[in-house]
């Protein structure tokens, strides 16, 4: 039935079915509902217009409604996506700012940072109009158990409504084996 060297009590047979096997159940694994990680967040609830900051220091933005959070993996009380699953993700942010009135000083400075360190920033300080907005997209190979968040600049803004101009999104691409 099987080809001399596949034969059951070839040394390559015993070799290839652990293997097999190991193949299978990760497949499984990270095929299964269990295995998928994806969030989206914006940063206010509410129907009415508010702003966030700014702050003496820098400060992690805690995104409070969610739209999605399948795995549980980000906490809306600290604002950090704790990585469950090694693998490859698509993070994006995006941030808001209104002045209020022509002449207001504003300033739009994020952060996407893992571990605390920084992976990229986005910055608009545009003094000649009442509204800025910025945008980070990428894609980061993560490990287990790494913290993503995003941090507020210090002397920096956001300002939301039920809109959700300030978002915060990851989901898992490729898990890692």
């Amino acid at each position: 039935i099987y080809p001399r060297f596949f034969s059951p009590n070839s040394h390559f047979f015993h070799l290839v079915l652990p293997l097999e096997a190991f193949y299978f159940l990760t497949t499984l694994i990270f095929s299964s509902a269990g295995s998928r990680v994806a969030f989206s967040v914006s940063l206010y609830t509410g129907d009415n217009f508010k702003c966030f900051g700014p702050f003496g220091v820098d400060t992690v933005i805690a995104y409070q409604h969610i739209f999605i959070n399948l795995g549980m993996a980000y906490n809306m009380a600290t604002g950090v996506f704790t990585v469950t699953y090694p693998g490859v993700y698509s993070l994006a942010v995006t941030s808001f700012s209104d002045a209020g009135s022509p002449g207001n000083t504003l300033a739009v400075c994020t952060s996407l940072q893992v571990n605390g360190q920084i992976v990229a920033g986005s910055r608009e300080l545009n003094r000649s109009d009442q509204e800025d907005s910025t945008t980070i997209a990428v894609a980061l190979k993560l490990k287990a158990g790494d913290k993503v968040s995003v941090k507020l600049a210090k002397g920096c803004f956001l300002c939301d409504d039920s809109s959700h101009y300030n978002t915060f999104s990851a989901f898992l691409l490729y898990a890692d084996a």
